[in-house]
């Protein structure tokens, strides 16, 4: 990377290939900082460029740029070939400090509110072109910082690529309450972080953040501002105008037109973040009425700031596949929502340890094509989804029935005591329901993709019984497995019937049910055949 300007080496680096670079921004006499990470391997004229905003209350080292167990989200993005840049805004990281923030803080407004926080992201944007040679780029923006983010692409629609929402704030309607206000700057300490962060995790749930984590990423919060342990508690001086907005949206005055955004977008939220519920991203959704494309992810499990915890591999994955554009396959232009996937055992979508899929996204799209899987059988199942989220346990039990009255279908379910494997059997049907929906409303993307690897191995011997730690036989024979598939495509009608579907719309709704069963059988049948002849 060249520059007409002086990289800095005073800065520690979190990697050693990374970059550091001050840029001119809006405000005369303040500079702006970036940290930059090239893709792992050359990618030549297929590269891609992202920008990550942050959000209210820490900078880009202490986001997408942090290491949890080695791995960071900048880092998986630059395994995928993204060019990964990190801005900080004024205030916050490595930029420069306001003058006002040595200031009392009651003597002046919120500083680093949307429209001049989105004057930083243009300055950041333009440079980031130019060292690229590019006219567009995409953005990650996360929480309060999708304000500034959104008011900017909607200024300029030239300059972005894709933008991923990831715990959008969306407008809420007015309170009667007047709306607090805020100072130029606050404190914030570790006991406030620390209760922000797990305050969303319902009672009784486990943790979703390491204890351990958190330690080692609040030693460097208190870094980013060299005087946070001369003050009692330790804490971190930052700009309200982020906190300010926020508050300002949720009285009815978010800081941007949605409408006025042309760009593809996507939100991806967890299911427990308060600050972005399920309708905060409707409304959103809802208001981007000019992006040609939209998607709407909530990944379970998750808060507010799943990017620090342990679904944040779900959130790596939905955001690259987007990105990527790799989503394709599947209607884009539909409402995909995760459902949700509590206390499943044995259900590892979208982590870490699932297999990773041989195929790519073109052969699938070719699978597709030869079932004759079109956009209108993507939408013709988001029209009907009450009727799979209303009865996928019931279609489940009507197809295990089937498999109970045939003894050499019901022996795969025997333990090694000879009996059957009760247990086990409850396990895997949790996770066949869950099926249900995830073949219907999943987008088809890597994670997808990979996950119909892992079902497949865990019919042979590679990895049945693992998951669950049951000693039943150790393969589902091929022949079972695709000739059960009718059972499944065609069992599923009295249900639709039952909902009231008649005629044309039946008829389209079953032939979109059969392909979508037919897709997931033969990629299931991968693993067990020999390589170069699936």
């Amino acid at each position: 990377m060249t520059s007409n300007l002086q990289t800095l080496q005073s800065l520690e680096k979190l990697d050693p290939r990374e970059e550091h670079f001050h840029i001119p921004g809006p405000v005369e006499g303040l500079r702006l900082f970036l940290r930059y990470l090239p893709p792992s391997q050359s990618t030549g004229s297929e590269s891609k460029q992202v920008l990550f905003i942050h959000g209210m209350s820490f900078p880009s080292a202490l986001s997408i740029a942090h290491r949890l167990d080695g791995r960071s989200w900048r880092d998986e993005l630059c395994d995928a070939g993204f060019h990964v840049w990190g801005l900080d805004f004024y205030g916050f990281g490595s930029s420069d400090r306001y003058t006002e923030m040595d200031q009392p803080a009651e003597l002046n407004p919120p500083l680093g509110r949307a429209d001049e926080a989105a004057r930083q992201i243009e300055y950041a944007v333009r440079f980031i072109c130019e060292q690229h040679h590019l006219s567009r780029i995409s953005l990650i923006a996360h929480s309060g910082g999708t304000i500034a983010t959104a008011l900017f692409a909607g200024r300029y629609p030239e300059l972005v690529e894709r933008l991923v929402f990831f715990a959008p704030i969306a407008r809420r309607e007015p309170k009667a309450a007047e709306p607090q206000r805020f100072p130029a700057w606050r404190l914030i300490s570790l006991k406030d972080q620390w209760e922000r962060f797990v305050e969303d995790v319902p009672r009784g749930e486990s943790p979703v953040l390491s204890e351990q984590h958190f330690q080692d990423w609040g030693e460097r919060y208190l870094n980013t501002d060299e005087d946070s342990r001369t003050r009692s508690p330790a804490s971190v001086r930052t700009p309200t105008g982020i906190i300010d907005e926020i508050t300002a949206a949720w009285n009815g005055r978010l800081g941007y037109d949605p409408g006025r955004i042309h760009a593809p977008v996507a939100i991806i939220r967890g299911e427990w973040d308060s600050l972005c519920t399920d309708a905060d991203a409707k409304s959103l959704f809802d208001a981007l009425s000019a992006s040609p494309v939209k998607r709407d992810v909530k990944i379970g499990r998750a808060t507010h700031l799943m990017h620090l915890e342990e679904g944040r591999h779900a959130l790596y994955r939905e955001t690259q596949t987007f990105l990527k554009g790799e989503d394709k396959p599947m209607s884009e232009s539909t409402l995909v929502h995760e459902a949700n996937t509590v206390a499943i055992p044995g259900y590892s979508y979208g982590s870490s340890g699932v297999a990773h899929s041989p195929v790519t996204s073109e052969e699938l799209r070719e699978i597709e094509a030869t079932l004759g899987w079109t956009e209108e059988d993507a939408k013709v199942l988001q029209r009907h989804e009450t009727i799979f989220k209303n009865n996928a346990e019931y279609m489940v039990d009507s197809w295990r029935a089937v498999i109970g009255a045939q003894p050499h279908l019901a022996k795969w379910f025997v333990g090694s005591d000879g009996k059957p494997d009760d247990e086990y059997k409850a396990r895997v049907k949790k996770r066949f329901v869950q099926w249900v929906l995830d073949a219907c409303f999943r987008p088809r993307d890597r994670a997808w993709l990979d996950y119909q690897e892992e079902i497949g191995l865990r019919h042979i011997p590679e990895k049945k019984n693992q998951t669950d730690g049951a000693h039943t036989p150790a393969v589902v024979p091929l022949r079972y497995l695709i000739a059960f598939g009718t059972t499944v495509a065609t069992a599923t009608r009295k249900f639709f019937v039952d909902a009231g579907v008649r005629g044309e719309e039946l008829q389209k709704l079953e032939d979109a049910w059969l392909k979508t069963v037919q897709l997931h059988i033969t990629l299931w049948s991968r693993p067990y055949t020999k390589e170069g002849l699936w």
